[in-house]
């Protein structure tokens, strides 16, 4: 392809993504509506609708289900002789809508309004899908004029961690383990790009006791076993603030504790379930052997149960995905925006042990995880824009580091 044909390309591919901006609203308003909440996880529905809208468009694209309702769609877009410059990455399953009172009509309401976009999972990530399936769209009628080839895999299964979403793909499917690149639209901010992430360990930590009423004293509470392990987890905890703030500190969290039966009994067993996440000069397996080996001294019978835990990942700053992403972001806000580590997990770690240098590129969380979760329809707009510019780039610039 001559310069004169790429210019052409990129230039209509770039129209067509501004002419599409209402459709773009309408997408992740449709997206919102079709639940797909983590538990169970079940992202066979959203799955499906993913699926219709890229053939409706004449993309290519297969569903995948290792683990019953563990759905994702891969499509491929261009030249397929050649190992894959770029996937564009987004998952199809959210957070459980929080409790309470939603001011629309349901939590996947999916209503627009005052420059919002409500509803569960809306900036988690229906926005970051929407944007990825509107450059598919807007990809396809140029797919016999791209240099390279472009994958989209939106996911299953990333809130639980992806073994059976990404992690799965990577491994099995040549057109997500083999490309060059990833680009994920999770949320971040639109004035940030996330080029690490913090490392993270979901553990339990578990005590035994020994039942007997509480008149004759609690020695032997599983209870007060409990809260001796927690007074060292939390002394591991540097407070909370904003991302900026806490991407170099190890912070923690106890989502829940459960033990005993009975006031007045001496609780038999009791148990609770932290998350730790650890900044990159960190080692979460270190930390976690520290920890393990200061609860094991000063509650001997107390054992640890890790759910999941990964290392701190990174992409250097000086990688062709990154540099893409920096001056995607200053063609379309004016500046490019900052690089950052991000303190929430996200299928990013996945591609980065497979060797695939990775960027996120997303909203900013609104209310994410609580009541009226929304999505702001300028920075979504953002995305959509700045996704294009990457890829755009990636397809057609000159030849991937």
């Amino acid at each position: 392809m001559t310069k004169v044909d790429r210019r052409e390309v990129e230039a209509a591919v770039l129209d067509a993504v501004a002419s599409a901006e209402a459709e773009l609203v309408s997408l992740c308003s449709r997206l919102v509506q079709v639940p797909a909440p983590m538990p169970p996880g079940d992202t066979s529905e959203i799955a499906a609708f993913v699926s219709n809208f890229l053939r409706e468009r004449g993309i290519d694209c297969a569903t995948y289900e290792p683990k019953a309702g563990k759905c994702s769609v891969v499509a491929t877009i261009g030249p397929s002789d050649i190992p894959p410059a770029l996937v564009v990455n987004g998952h199809l399953d959210t957070f459980e809508p929080a409790a309470g009172e939603w001011s629309h009509s349901s939590p996947y309401s999916g209503a627009v309004e005052d420059g919002r976009i409500y509803g569960a999972g809306a900036s988690d990530m229906r926005a970051g899908v929407a944007a990825g399936l509107l450059l598919a769209s807007v990809l396809a009628p140029h797919a016999s004029s791209l240099d390279r080839r472009i994958v989209f895999a939106f996911v299953g299964d990333e809130e639980a961690g992806g073994a059976w979403g990404t992690e799965w793909l990577l491994d099995n499917v040549d057109e997500v383990g083999k490309a060059r690149a990833a680009l994920i639209g999770d949320q971040c901010g639109t004035d940030v790009i996330g080029n690490a992430e913090k490392g993270v360990c979901f553990f339990s930590v578990h005590a035994p006791g020994t039942s007997s009423h509480a008149a004759y004293g609690s020695e032997k509470s599983a209870v007060h076993k409990l809260l001796e392990a927690l007074r060292i987890i939390r002394g591991y905890d540097n407070g909370g603030g904003a991302e900026e703030d806490i991407a170099d500190r190890v912070t923690v969290n106890i989502g829940r504790i459960t033990g005993g039966v009975a006031r007045n009994l001496v609780a038999a067993d009791a148990r609770a379930d932290v998350s730790i996440r650890v900044p990159t000069t960190v080692s979460t397996a270190d930390l976690m052997a520290r920890l393990r080996e200061q609860i094991t001294d000063a509650v001997p019978d107390a054992w640890l149960e890790i759910d999941r835990q990964s290392e701190p990942s990174g992409t250097s700053p000086d990688r062709r995905i990154v540099m893409s992403a920096m001056r995607a972001t200053e063609a379309v806000l004016g500046a490019p925006s900052s690089l950052i580590t991000r303190v929430g997990a996200s299928d990013a770690r996945l591609f980065r042990e497979h060797g695939i240098p990775t960027v996120v590129y997303g909203p900013a969380a609104r209310n994410m995880g609580a009541i009226d979760e929304y999505v702001d329809i300028d920075q979504l707009r953002a995305v959509a824009h700045v996704h294009t510019r990457v890829a755009l780039d990636i397809l057609l610039g000159e030849p991937d580091d």
